[in-house]
């Protein structure tokens, strides 16, 4: 599909050197003057080029991107299939913690309460 886009970059390239092909051969101009323009155009060409293998190698490693990126999220979710009974399970016992802790204070009062009722009176 990205071949189909930048056929017509290429061809435009194609089209750029047999104008600078003609450029070369025309007399009229100041000799100088056309060598640099042509230069300058053959460079552009070549950056041009670059950009466009560089897009074609990113086009390729797009779809393994991809593929990568859809694997990720198939693992995540069942990580998180996982780690749901474990999460519910750490809520469990950190309020099994707190039902633990309130009956200490519980016993703890009542503990007292009878020790102080065993307690003889002072006389």
């Amino acid at each position: 599909m990205l071949g189909l886009l930048l056929a017509p970059a290429r061809a435009g390239l194609g089209v750029l050197r047999s104008v600078l092909g003609a450029a070369e051969r025309d007399v009229t101009a100041p000799q100088h003057e056309v060598e640099s323009a042509i230069e300058a155009l053959r460079r552009a060409a070549d950056s041009v080029e670059r950009h466009i293998e560089v897009i074609e190698q990113l086009a390729t490693t797009l779809d393994p991107l991809t593929r990568s990126v859809n694997q990720l999220t198939d693992t995540l979710g069942e990580l998180l299939k996982v780690m749901a009974p474990v999460a519910e399970a750490e809520r469990d016992v950190a309020v099994a913690e707190r039902e633990v802790a309130r009956a200490e204070r519980l016993l703890g009062g009542l503990r007292r309460r009878r020790a102080r009722s065993k307690a003889p009176a002072a006389p």
